[in-house]
């Protein structure tokens, strides 16, 4: 990885690994970028990982291991290794992606390798996997350059050359003998001071930490919002046990991303991971049957309102007002979804929040109903239907009714992931099939309802 020649590409190095040129691919991998070549290894066959991973420099396996597993890829090779092996690399990593793997081994497997580490970076890593998964602690490093506020700020760079981290730092934290925190201060601001300024003078005290329980992606959210390169994480006291990293906000806000989307569209991430076409329909099945059940519905109001507006069948010729209104629907709920997740729809703003989406939903709905009401006799002059009714007020009816239907799927997608949120469910959930199927049963029923109203109205016989 120091030559200044060309580094070979990643189909150069495939056509190696496929005509087994092993001594070839070492070569490339030597040349090549960590991230490189995880993803040649992470896009090979199954069965070649683990072998292609010990053609790795020893000094480069632990940092392609991390990028394995940010890629959801380790699972393999972490088989293909043995206990020993696993040992060594984990005392290589850093300690968040040392837990991280240790995590996705059986708990047999995980204490062996943990015993066969050292005794002080088997104690860290025991506190690290005993947070949540996706909590701050659960995404921590417990590598973090934490100086005495009481040193100056020569003494402090001394203190720098002292530290073993792995992974790089732009700012500095500061406790008290207790190791509370008590401050944060750039590392470029400090080699521009003068040496005998005490840090306790110099640090920033407003800081923003979190606690170990704090779920990632409100810890996400927090980064995002004061533009931070690291957190760092407190216990209740306020003693400092370690720091979070922009880069593992990065993981984290693609982690959600996905989720989300897949939640979205009625599945899980196993879907994405699995390719056994049962553990596919398992994920997939349910929603599916929740669209399903919701197109019952459907069809058992067309056949409720058919006898009401027989008269006027060309009224229920329209199945464009389900698909109208579960798309209007759709874009107010992935809109707060994500309002949700990024922390900008908060209690005081979700008012005019519904307001602006009600005003939304009336003026789209003014334009497709005025649409409808232009189609409408249209469609009854091509066709030669036969109403009792002028066609321009058949016309209004369908207009009108497709204004209100698209007016309340926009609120009513609005609500939907409002309220799953207050129960402390996944709002993404609110936006997958069950909005969908909810809003064509509740677009079709407040269609049909508002035109067995006015069509009643007119003719006298509404009850």
């Amino acid at each position: 990885m120091n030559s200044t020649e060309p580094a070979p590409s990643y189909d150069d190095t495939l056509l190696r690994i496929r005509t087994q040129d092993w001594a070839a691919v070492r070569e490339a991998f030597a040349e090549m970028h960590i991230a490189d070549i995880a993803e040649v290894i992470a896009n090979s066959d199954v069965d070649l990982r683990a072998a292609l991973f010990t053609l790795v420099g020893e000094n480069f396996q632990p940092d392609v291991l991390a990028e394995l597993q940010e890629h959801e890829q380790a699972d393999e090779l972490l088989d293909g290794l043995s206990d020993e092996a696993l040992s060594d690399l984990a005392e290589e990593m850093s300690p968040d992606d040392a837990a991280d793997m240790i995590a996705e081994l059986d708990d047999a497997r995980s204490e062996s390798v943990l015993q066969l580490m050292e005794a002080d970076e088997a104690r860290e890593l025991r506190i690290l996997l005993a947070y949540e998964p996706e909590s701050a602690g659960g995404i921590m490093t417990t590598e973090v350059v934490a100086l005495l506020q009481t040193l100056t700020v020569g003494e402090a760079l001394q203190a720098l050359a002292e530290f073993d981290v792995d992974e790089p730092y732009h700012n500095l934290f500061t406790v008290d003998h207790n190791q509370i925190l008590t401050g944060i201060i750039g590392l470029w601001e400090l080699i521009r001071l003068k040496s005998d300024v005490l840090l306790s003078e110099v640090m920033h005290t407003d800081l923003v930490s979190v606690r170990s329980n704090v779920d990632q992606e409100e810890v996400a959210g927090l980064m995002r919002k004061y533009d931070l390169t690291s957190l760092p994480v407190v216990q209740a006291n306020g003693r400092l046990i370690g720091r979070i990293t922009s880069d593992d906000v990065m993981d984290v806000m693609e982690e959600e991303a996905t989720e989300d989307m897949l939640r979205i569209a009625g599945t899980n991430e196993q879907d994405l991971l699995e390719q056994s076409p049962w553990v596919s329909l398992r994920a997939r099945l349910p929603w599916l049957m929740i669209t399903l059940f919701g197109g019952c519905m459907t069809s058992i109001l067309m056949d409720s309102f058919h006898h009401h507006l027989a008269s006027v069948m060309v009224l229920s010729l329209f199945p464009m007002v389900m698909a109208i209104g579960g798309n209007t629907g759709i874009q107010t709920s992935i809109i707060f979804v994500r309002g949700l997740a990024l922390g900008t729809v908060t209690p005081k703003k979700i008012g005019n929040m519904l307001w602006r989406e009600f005003l939304i939903g009336m003026m789209m709905g003014a334009v497709c109903g005025l649409l409808m009401a232009l189609w409408v006799p249209f469609m009854i002059h091509v066709t030669e239907a036969s109403v009792p009714f002028s066609p321009s007020y058949v016309g209004f009816v369908a207009g009108f009714s497709l204004f209100i239907a698209m007016t309340m799927a926009s609120v009513f997608g609005g609500l939907f992931p409002l309220l799953f949120h207050r129960l402390r469910i996944d709002p993404a959930v609110a936006s997958g099939p069950l909005i969908t199927a909810s809003i064509d049963i509740l677009a079709l029923l407040v269609y049909f309802g508002v035109s067995y109203v006015m069509v009643s109205s007119l003719t006298g016989t509404l009850p």
